[in-house]
């Protein structure tokens, strides 16, 4: 007999929000696809985001995670690691989309139009693609560090990706309801 194991996510499915993501790191995982193309470790990457999620692991920022290495698979490769001028480590970094990397503050002046980020963004997307999730047990940051983190990864697929998938619109509109649902309760 031929059959498919299915799995199921009990808190994924008995929640919107998580439940929207989910549906976004799947379809991202499926645009990253060639047709009819197997890949087992972006299945395996895939399962795992999604056990995590469902564990209660900060779907948001697991999101943040599985997008920043799922680029390579766009054939996109970013170095959030060292300045692209004097590869200086461990810098107030910022993001140049000019240069496709980072500049230090010794050299933001290259460009202009850099992204002025917080910082830690950069820093955190270095640790997020080398990231384990094997050994990834809790993640937590705060929610203006999230929303800046949403924003960047918003402008990198942007300008990188160039795709446009629905489960993201409609995340994009789940900060509305969340908000709705909020001022109900009170």
């Amino acid at each position: 007999e031929d059959y498919h194991e299915v799995m199921t996510f009990p808190k994924i499915n008995s929640d919107l929000f998580v439940m929207a993501y989910e549906t976004y790191v799947a379809a991202l995982a499926d645009a990253s696809l060639q047709d009819n193309q197997q890949d087992a470790p972006l299945f395996a990457f895939l399962q795992n985001t999604l056990e995590l999620m469902d564990a209660g692991l900060d779907y948001q920022v697991l999101t943040n995670i599985f997008e920043i290495q799922i680029l390579t698979r766009f054939g996109i490769s970013l170095n959030f690691n060292e300045c692209v001028f004097c590869h200086r480590v461990g810098q107030a970094f910022d993001f140049s989309f000019k240069y496709g990397t980072c500049l230090c503050p010794e050299h933001y002046h290259e460009d202009e139009r850099r992204c002025h980020l917080n910082p830690y963004i950069p820093y955190l997307l270095n640790q997020f693609q080398a990231i384990d999730f094997e050994t990834l047990e809790t993640i937590s940051l705060k929610p203006g560090i999230k929303q800046e983190l949403r924003q960047f990864m918003d402008q990198l697929y942007e300008e990188y990706v160039g795709i446009h998938l629905k489960s993201k619109k409609f995340i994009d509109s789940l900060a509305d309801w969340g908000q709705l649902l909020k001022e109900e309760k009170k």
